[in-house]
């Protein structure tokens, strides 16, 4: 990575953990203008975010996941951002994007905050089967995971059917591993590699430099409907 664009990227987190998140957006641009990739792009879009600036968050998600077409972070935040701006159905593609590329590339951070998310927007799109076979999922991975728990038990409610959970099991040690357990509507989708544009790839990340998430820490962002639907963030 090029020099300068390295210490910009570094200011601009420093900024960004400050909460100058205006400041922060200019290292990040300065830093994108001379060397873009897709951990730079994600903290950028990040500040974007908290300073309610959606639109162009969402841009450079995309521009990140074209970038890193096997990293599923670029992909997780890009479904976040869509979810703020209730457009499910393309927020549900980038989740499942994402679910994929951690199938086939790199480590997803509690690939069950994502599962259930999911489950979010296609509850929203109107698609409660694939919504509870997301919730489901969730909880094969983690079952002491509540939040996918209490609306997974919400749907069952809904169909008046009696539950099928797995034991709850609140040892972290005892979380499944998330390798080839996608939901089945997932795995029967056409997984042509063309979903991903590969043309940009940039693999050349230095050791240390850390990819921003949309929750940007503990706390993360209020959901205005997250008491009706439970969504978390990854």
């Amino acid at each position: 990575m090029d020099e300068e664009a390295g210490r910009l990227f570094d200011e601009g987190c420093e900024l960004s953990s400050a909460g100058e998140f205006g400041r922060a957006i200019a290292c990040f641009e300065a830093s994108c203008k001379l060397a873009p990739d897709a951990l730079t792009l994600c903290n950028l879009g990040v500040s974007y975010e908290r300073t309610g600036q959606v639109e162009s968050a969402i841009n450079c998600y995309s521009r990140a996941s074209r970038l890193e077409p096997w990293d599923p972070v670029p992909r997780v935040n890009l479904g976040d951002a869509l979810v703020r701006e209730s457009r499910f159905v393309e927020a549900a593609n980038a989740y499942v994007d994402a679910l994929r590329a951690a199938e086939k590339g790199e480590f997803l951070d509690e690939p069950w905050t994502t599962l259930n998310n999911l489950g979010v927007a296609y509850e929203r799109t109107g698609d409660p089967v694939k919504a509870e076979a997301c919730y489901k999922k969730a909880l094969e991975v983690r079952p002491d995971y509540d939040t996918a728990r209490s609306n997974y038990l919400r749907m069952v409610k809904i169909r008046k059917e009696p539950p099928k959970l797995p034991p709850k099991n609140d040892d972290p040690e005892e979380i499944a591993p998330f390798r080839g357990r996608l939901p089945e509507f997932i795995d029967d989708d056409d997984d042509d590699d063309d979903d991903f544009d590969a043309s940009e790839i940039s693999r050349s990340s230095p050791t240390g430099r850390q990819c921003a998430t949309c929750s940007c820490g503990p706390g993360g962002f209020v959901w205005s409907w997250a008491s009706l639907f439970n969504i978390t963030h990854s």
